[in-house]
């Protein structure tokens, strides 16, 4: 319940318009456009290292894999966003700019989390 209240209290305060996705064209626009002080670039940090977790924590969890990072090997917001910007640049080469711009961040993140940790077919 106070993880609630502190979630529903940092998102009134914070002034964060509520989306349901980060697209592409969002984190590139406040990536590209905003200075590392800038508290919208801290905010989509601070997104896009809870996303990585997120889906770390579901790849070490879950049975069936999503993706097998080593288990010694810590990833952390810089891994996160030089693997995004990695599939970024790659995926630009197969759709159009427009599918690009409104691609979820979340899908982007995880199509290059699996090309850089590959599950073991067994």
């Amino acid at each position: 319940m106070r993880t609630l209240l502190v979630a529903l209290s940092f998102l009134a305060i914070g002034g964060i318009r509520l989306k349901a996705q980060v697209t592409v064209k969002g984190y590139t626009v406040v990536m590209t456009e905003t200075q590392s002080e800038n508290p919208a670039r801290r905010r989509m940090d601070d997104y896009l290292k809870g996303l990585g977790d997120g889906m770390l924590e579901m790849a070490v969890a879950e049975r069936t894999k999503l993706f097998c990072p080593p288990p010694k090997l810590p990833l952390g917001l810089e891994t996160y966003k030089n693997i995004l910007n990695s599939e970024i640049k790659r995926d630009v080469t197969k759709m159009t700019q427009a599918e690009m711009d409104g691609t979820p961040l979340s899908t982007v993140l995880l199509a290059g989390l699996q090309v850089i940790f590959p599950c073991q077919r067994k």
